[in-house]
This record gives structure tokens, sequence and C-alpha cells, in this order.
């Protein structure tokens, strides 16, 4: 299980995965599970970062949360961090199972930018989901060990010897 306080952990633990084809190369940050109870309704959020790097010299950073949770749906729309930064929110995938109360499963992804990360490398990211309701997830983070680990990953020069070079599934390295 990887530590999302230990930035050697996180750095080791960032998937790589290059394309050959077009010369991006995805990074794939390893998943931390967050627990919340919030009104006697469990909530269940994992988190990852993620970033594409496309030829010459261009990069976008996401974050994706798997929100689970109980009651209504959230839907949400935006997520805005502890700081009231708002950033805007695109529903990946969302599944519901009502029996005898609805769970829903849904996957955002949020883009951030590099200096948005920098800036948070020593404080960590604390954000929740909202919906068009104003109804709000349980807050969740990314510490800054977490940020730490990642980044070193993306700024390390490109060498073979420690990239995947194939177009196939993500293998961790």
């Amino acid at each position: 299980m990887t530590d999302s306080d230990d930035t050697a952990s996180i750095n080791r633990a960032v998937q790589i995965r290059h394309d050959p084809a077009n010369g991006s190369v995805f990074y794939q940050g390893p998943t931390m599970t967050h627990n919340a109870v919030r009104k006697d309704n469990p909530e269940v959020e994992d988190i990852s970062l993620h970033a594409i790097k496309k030829p010459p010299d261009s990069i976008r950073y996401f974050i994706t949360v798997n929100d689970r949770y109980r009651g209504h749906w959230r839907g949400a729309i935006q997520a805005a961090d502890t700081e009231g930064k708002v950033f805007p929110a695109a529903f990946l995938q969302q599944s519901v199972n009502c029996e005898f109360h609805c769970e829903f499963d849904d996957t955002i992804e949020i883009e951030l930018t590099e200096e948005y990360l920098v800036g948070h490398i020593n404080s960590g990211i604390i954000m929740h989901l909202y919906g068009p309701g104003g109804s709000a997830s349980a807050p969740f983070t990314v510490t800054p060990a977490y940020i730490k680990g990642f980044l070193s990953t993306i700024d390390k020069p490109f060498q073979s010897s420690n990239i995947g070079v194939h177009a196939g599934p993500i293998r961790k390295q």
C-alpha cells in the first residue's frame, strides 16, 4: 500500500506510459482513499493525480475523484478548495444502485494547472465537490507529499529505461 504522506513512496508508485505513435507520456499517480461519515451516511472518495505530457512541452494535470455516497444524487458540476478557488468538474462516469436506499458512484475529473499544484506543494489541497443545488461532498485531501512525489516523477528527464515504451495498458515500472 502506498503511503500518501511519503514522497518517495508516491514517486515509486507513479505509473508511466509512453505512446510512441504521438510521443505523449501519461503519468498516473497512485489512488488514495478517503473515508468520511456524514449524517450517518458513509462516503468514500478515491483520489488520484494524473498528467498528460505532449510534445513539445505541453503538460495538462488532472485530479480524478471517484465519489461513492448515499442519499440524493449530487451531480457535481464543480469543485472548490478551502481558499475559495472554484474549478469546473467534468463527469466521466456515474452508476446508481437503489434498493433500500440509493447509492451513487460518480467519477469526476478536475483540471489543475502546474502553478496551482506547485503553489500547494507545502500545504496540500483540500477540496469539496458541489452539485448545481449546492449539495457538497465530504472534503478530500491531496497531501503535500503526494503532490511532491507526483511532480518529481514528471520532472525527471525522459529516459527510455524508466518509461514503459508501449501503447498498451499502464504497467508499473
